[in-house]
């Protein structure tokens, strides 16, 4: 990457591990947020990846139970595509 600096000269950035881990990070956090209004997908994308099972959900309710198995079948069904 090629940025100008204030000098107007131009400098070269190389990506260094600071900013590798922060985008990482960010994709992570992003996969897995746990606001309310995403712990559906992300419950169904753990229980698409083998990282919850079934047994992990009891508790929850009908209605939620199969939201979260509707997303893990839609990620099998993409990831199938």
């Amino acid at each position: 990457m090629i940025l100008a600096s204030p000098s107007h000269s131009l400098v070269t950035v190389r990506p260094t591990a600071e900013h590798y881990l922060t985008q990482r990070r960010k994709e992570i956090d992003h996969k897995y947020d746990f606001s309310s209004s995403r712990l559906t997908d992300v419950l169904g994308r753990l229980l698409y990846e083998n990282r919850l099972g079934e047994e992990d959900l009891s508790g929850l309710c009908e209605d939620r139970l199969e939201s979260i198995r509707s997303f893990a079948k839609f990620l099998a069904e993409d990831a199938a595509a």
